[in-house]
């Protein structure tokens, strides 16, 4: 599911449609839990991965920071952004310094549960 919204794209573009939260259907999601292969928002991934010891132990990723739609797969250091494929290959091939920039495959969010309160994340909307 998709939800309009009026911010930008990271690359300057407008991105009208970011991925809702497939739990909630509300909030726009923040991770990707890849043994659920759910889009989540930072409360109902708080929730939903509290529930058991065995649902804490998925990983999650973060969502695309420049399509909102797909999980990240690469960081890249020089923008301090987590893009998925798709969009780490558009951004990084638009011109030569771009291509140099640093990018390393993207880690699991440690400890997801204890990162988003401890980061002032979590935010009870579901």
């Amino acid at each position: 599911m998709l939800k309009k919204e009026k911010s930008g794209g990271f690359d300057g573009s407008s991105n009208n449609w970011a991925r809702v939260c497939d739990s909630c259907h509300s909030a726009t999601c923040t991770v990707y839990c890849r043994a659920d292969s759910a889009y989540l928002c930072a409360g109902c991934d708080s929730r939903i991965h509290a529930a058991s010891l065995m649902a804490s132990r998925h990983e999650r990723v973060w969502v695309c920071e420049a399509c909102e739609r797909a999980p990240a797969a690469f960081l890249c250091k020089a923008d301090a952004a987590s893009l998925c494929a798709s969009c780490d290959a558009d951004i990084h091939s638009a011109n030569p310094l771009a291509r140099r920039h640093h990018r390393v495959p993207i880690m699991p969010i440690p400890g997801s549960h204890h990162f988003f309160f401890t980061h002032n994340i979590y935010t009870p909307t579901c």
